[in-house]
């Protein structure tokens, strides 16, 4: 899962990587504010099979 900590309160996001892989997913959208503490994780935690890999997150102003 995606944890996604934001001054709102944290998000978690499951996204399955193996449909669609190679492929940049998209996790939402979540307002981060300046200054403030931010932050998107990736948890080992799941109770699915597989591996838990990450190696970039993507950033996008809207």
């Amino acid at each position: 899962p995606h944890i996604v900590v934001t001054t709102g309160g944290n998000q978690v996001v499951n996204v399955d990587q193996r449909v669609n892989g190679g492929q940049w997913r998209s996790i939402g959208t979540f307002s981060l504010a300046g200054g403030d503490y931010n932050a998107v994780a990736v948890s080992r935690w799941t109770s699915g099979t597989g591996l838990v890999i990450a190696d970039a997150i993507r950033l996008t102003r809207v």
